[in-house]
């Protein structure tokens, strides 16, 4: 999304004219691309409009910046005056004994959670202004060909008050301790609260002011005096009341009448509505006559009439109204009873305030009427009461999320369809969504079909990417919409600015059902259009037309710092351990669940919050921050130690700004040392030992192999890769086009110079994410050749009992028995493996086996795939030829639970791998002589590793740096019939085979691979998804039995792809040699 979108879309509404007009400087820039006259004094004009132009744009930010710092300001010194209100009120409460204030605490933990809210407003404000007058400067800066951004932000933004972070980051630590300190005397009856640390400023007025003054005026005391009496008629009537004797205490407060009683019953009274909730208990404390109904709320100003329809006491309600409450007050958030009665759903209360003249389109301080609460909770009832009252509400407030949008983007069709019968608006949301964007993208088919019957448009583009509502159903693998859309006359041939459809994204994400449906409606679209000559001329003239239009928005513009060289890069091998030991942590997320990594024990505090990971002992390990709710389905992340008995992970749960931890829990070295990895769950405990949250994740713990090489003329080569900044990943427009029934494919790289930033600052994983979606970070490292040159025999291995390699493409060894019992091979010693396999006579003897200098590398494979190899033997017999590909099995998918399978030991997979790596380096060390002089002739064998397994990729990757190792990944295509090997899914697949292609790539980037082995079915139905693989920086290979078809495999190297595999072997397809820049 771009920046001027981006900021219309997180500006608050109530703020939006205090925000800086980005739109506006943009105008100002923009009058330098206006053409000059053609004369002599042409340069002479262009150098007075320049300086015209400057001094109009640095006015012009001059003000903004000053309107942007005033507002800050002003909401600072707001919210400080609100603090000290609050601070002053904690006090008080202490003084009394908070046990004996329940109501109050509570009220003021209210108070303190909406402050820390605004506070994440105040601070979103200050980031999204900060990070427009970076960009606006930035954009100045390279039309204008000058260098000025540096110098502006550090003499005149960075200095202004609002940008100053420590006031937030403060303000913020003393609201967080402040509740942490309420939320104990709550949960544990405490007899004093713990004074809190202020702020400085804060502290000093409170010191100035003595600890009197206010603080007499507490919740519902109106002028009578603080008394312990008061206190403890209180406790006796409401103990009374919940015990349901109340009533001769009630009798004797009535015949007496006192200040005492008359206070105490009212305090009784509001805290009856909200803990007791019974009508009866409610009806005897009115009929006493003694409850003040004017009493007000001094904490969040609420009268009596707002706690009644905040828990539904309605006839509370009646009798504060008829008392001289009013109905239509508004409280400290500008909220009136008419919006609490909506957000809890309580349709008496609600017919009854609209029956006193409430107004029904009345905004709180968030911008939200009633109806916006009720169509927002899903309330259809109280949302048909408001529509009956008054039908405007249908209409959005200016900046406000039309009821429409909200309704579809919640899933609420009833609504939706009542909404489209009042009249409503198909009007986009604040981010440009149309209602059908909405609908498609969150799943909801019947909303749909709803709006598409009143009249919406199918083919509707949103304001961002030029997304119709086909593109969110295919990314989100919602089928049945794609489905209603589709018969909706929805175009699946429709492509996004960067020229993909949406078949790409649908394949992308793995969503393989969708993907097949929109090709067929393509190809269907595609066969009509070519009956129809004119419609067709008329495409093709405006596909030409678009391709030709320059980039209307800045962020084209070129930078002005030189290109890379065109001489490409050598990078030999990839990081890895060494001495050290790497703990992986990964935590997961669902955004359509709503599940969490950190689970709240009060949902209601999970509101923007900091997750911070922190190794000890420290030694220099940075510390990896996580922001909640998380925005994506999982984020990884790894520490790295010399001792893993000494290592500890301490994670600490802080406010999105702020240094106050609400939180913490600590994972032990005995969690780390005695596993290889699996999930933990955690408390988070506050400073009081309390419970906040639970904290769960997956880990892995990846130890160092010893037989590790890298150095300057080792005795292991170490495979190489050569990239190129400058090279097009993608193909030709004339080489998709020669492909029929392969898809569309962009003709130009995914990955353009119109980028935000340089690949050097963008992680791997945005990287990845940048590739798939098509955003874009400047110039991805292209891979164009490689070591891997030869043909690779692939053969799959797994590690017996007592730790020796074999080469067999089963998990299982049928033995023949009658009943069908199996053997896990991982159960089984290599000896009676051998003898199971062979039936005691060994491996398949050596007349059998392929002539060394004429075999072909497919006949290798055939021989070896099923004669009981270990890959000890593999690797002996293997002429040196040939490379070798490794496709590791994961020992820990033989399990299926059935009795048939015998074995159940599992290896510890360090050993596992070790085992594996042990058998390859010894090989490679065997055609070396002990002074390092090479014994075969020739280079050493290519070797390379890969495997469905994350866990076992990401494990062979950091334990050594000398040979390559791919992800292989169905796409989430369902496995054929037929023999298992590399090119065909086995049925045991474990929920990692089914990674999307996004998902492979992106862990394949973070993880530094040289790549992904894809399905070559899907990369023949989607082509794009080559380019964006290679756009990644990534190596891209084909696997499947497809690519026994060779006009399939010559359209697929025309699209890219690096590598063939076929009959378990690999063709690269990448040059030999080249001239390198080393």
């Amino acid at each position: 999304m771009k920046f001027g979108k981006h900021i219309q879309a997180q500006t608050i509404p109530e703020w939006a004219v205090h925000y800086m007009s980005y739109k506006g400087l943009k105008k100002i820039i923009n009058e330098l691309s206006t053409p000059l006259a053609p004369g002599a004094g042409r340069s002479e004009a262009a150098k007075e409009r320049l300086q015209a132009v400057k001094a109009a744009f640095f006015f012009q930010v001059d003000r903004e910046l000053e309107k942007v710092n005033a507002f800050y300001v002003q909401k600072e010194a707001d919210f400080k005056v609100r603090l000290k209100s609050l601070i002053e009120k904690q006090r008080a409460v202490d003084a009394r004994g908070p046990r004996n204030h329940t109501a109050t605490v509570r009220a003021l933990r209210e108070a303190f959670l909406n402050s820390r809210h605004d506070l994440d407003k105040l601070q979103n404000f200050v980031e999204i202004n900060g990070t427009g007058f970076r960009k606006i400067l930035k954009k100045w800066d390279k039309r204008s060909k000058s260098s000025t951004k540096e110098l502006y932000l550090a003499r005149q933004v960075e200095v202004q008050p609002c940008f100053n972070q420590e006031v937030i980051a403060e303000l913020s630590d003393t609201v967080t301790r402040c509740l942490s300190d309420l939320e104990h005397a709550l949960d544990e009856g405490a007899e004093r609260i713990p004074p809190a640390a202020l702020p400085r400023d804060v502290a000093a007025e409170l010191q100035r002011e003595g600890s009197g003054g206010s603080s007499e005026g507490l919740l519902l005391d109106h002028g009578v005096a603080r008394s312990v009496q008061i206190d403890r008629a209180e406790a006796e009537l409401f103990q009374a009341l919940a015990a349901g004797t109340a009533e001769a205490l009630v009798a004797r407060f009535a015949a007496e009448r006192t200040e005492v009683q008359q206070a105490s019953v009212t305090r009784v009274l509001w805290r009856a509505c909200a803990e007791l909730r019974d009508a009866a208990k409610q009806r005897l404390l009115l009929a006493s006559g003694l409850a003040d109904m004017r009493s007000v709320d001094d904490i969040n100003d609420r009268t009596l009439a707002h706690e009644a329809a905040m828990h539904g006491a309605l006839d509370v309600l009646r009798a504060a109204v008829a008392g001289g409450c009013s109905a239509d007050a508004p409280d400290y958030y500008s909220r009136r009873p008419v919006h609490y009665a909506a957000i809890n759903n309580y349709g008496e209360c609600l017919d009854f305030l609209l029956r006193q003249g409430c107004s029904a389109r009345a905004l709180d301080d968030d911008g939200n009427d009633a109806f916006a609460y009720a169509v927002g909770g899903g309330h259809v009832a109280c949302a048909r009461r408001l529509l009956d009252h008054d039908a405007a509400v249908v209409r959005s407030a200016p900046g406000r999320a039309p009821p429409l949008a909200l309704a579809c983007e919640r899933g609420h069709d009833e609504l939706v369809r009542m909404l489209l019968a009042a009249g409503a608006e198909l009007e986009p949301n604040t981010q440009g969504l149309h209602p059908l964007h909405v609908a498609a993208r969150g799943g909801f088919a019947a909303i749909l079909r709803a709006l598409l019957a009143h009249g919406a448009p199918a083919d509707v583009p949103d304001k961002d990417l030029g997304w119709t509502p086909v593109f969110y159903a295919a990314s989100e693998g919602n089928a049945e919409c794609i489905r209603v859309l589709l018969d909706a006359g929805c175009s699946a041939a429709a492509v996004d600015e960067n020229g993909r459809g949406p078949a790409y994204f649908a394949a992308s994400e793995g969503h393989l059902a969708c993907v097949d449906m929109l090709l067929a409606a393509a190809t269907a679209r595609a066969a009509g259009a070519a009956a129809d000559p004119d419609a067709s001329a008329s495409a093709s003239a405006t596909t030409a037309a678009n391709a030709a239009a320059p980039p209307a928005d800045l962020d084209g513009i070129p930078s002005l710092s030189l290109p890379p060289p065109l001489i490409p890069f050598r990078v030999y091998g990839h990081n890895f351990l060494g001495k050290r030991t790497r703990i992986h942590i990964r935590m997961l997320a669902d955004s359509r669940t709503g599940a969490s990594p950190v689970t709240f024990v009060d949902a209601r505090d999970m509101v923007s919050l900091r997750l911070v990971a922190v190794a000890r002992p420290d030694a220099g390990m940075v510390p990896h921050t996580v922001m909640l709710p998380m925005d994506t389905s999982s984020t990884t992340f790894g520490f790295q130690t010399d001792c893993l008995d000494r290592f500890r992970l301490e994670f600490q749960l802080f406010p999105s700004f702020g240094l106050q931890p609400i939180g913490k829990a600590v994972a032990l070295p005995s969690l780390f040392a005695g596993s290889s990895g699996g999930l933990a769950r955690l408390p988070l405990l506050d400073r009081y030992l309390k419970l906040v949250a639970e904290i769960s994740f997956e880990f892995l713990v990846i130890r160092p192999f010893e037989g590790a090489q890298l150095q300057i003329g080792g005795k292991v080569e170490t495979y190489w890769k050569s990239t190129n900044p400058q090279a097009a990943a993608a193909p030709t427009a004339t080489a998709a086009a020669a492909v029929p029934g392969l898809g569309s494919s962009p003709a130009r790289p995914l990955l353009s110079s119109s980028g935000i930033s340089s690949v050097s600052f963008a992680s791997p994983t945005s990287v990845a994410d940048s590739a798939m979606g098509g955003s874009g970070y400047g110039s991805v490292p292209v891979v164009i050749s490689s070591s891997l040159a030869a043909e690779h025999v692939c053969v799959q291995v797994q590690v017996c009992r007592d730790g020796v390699p074999v080469v067999s493409p089963r998990m299982y060894i049928d033995i023949g028995s009658p009943s069908g019992v199996e053997l896990r091979i991982h159960s089984l010693t290599h000896a009676e493996f051998r003898s199971v396999m062979c039936c005691g006579s060994g491996p398949t003897a050596a007349a059998a086996a392929p002539s060394a200098q004429s075999g072909t590398a497919a006949d290798w494979h055939q021989y070896l795939r099923d004669g009981g190899f270990s890959l000890e033997e593999v690797l002996e017999l293997l002429p040196p030829r040939f490379g070798i590909g490794i496709h590791v099995l994961d020992n820990s998918l033989a399990w299926s639970g059935t009795n048939s399978k015998i074995g159940s030991a599992r290896h510890d997979m360090n050993n596992y791998i070790d085992a594996i790596l042990k058998t390859v380096y010894q090989d490679s060390l065997k055609g070396v002589s002990s002074g390092g002089q090479a014994r075969r002739e020739g280079p050493q064998r290519n070797t390379v590793f890969c495997s469905y397994s994350p866990t076992v990729c990401v494990s062979l990757n950091w334990k050594q740096p000398n040979y390559a190792v791919f992800l292989l990944t169905s796409g989430r295509e369902p496995a054929e019939a037929g023999p298992a090997g590399p090119e065909e899914a086995p049925s045991f697949g474990p929920p990692s085979r089914h990674l999307s292609v996004k998902e492979a790539v992106r862990f394949a980037c973070t993880n530094n691979m040289l790549g992904v082995m894809c399905r070559s079915s899907l990369l023949a139905r989607v082509p794009a998804l080559i380019d964006a693989i290679k756009s990644s920086g990534l190596v891209a290979i084909s696997f499947g039995p497809e690519n026994r078809d060779p006009a399939l495999c010559a359209a697929l190297k025309e699209h890219g792809v690096d590598a063939i595999m076929c009959d378990g072997v690999i063709a690269y397809e990448m040059p030999e040699s080249l001239d390198y820049a080393i």
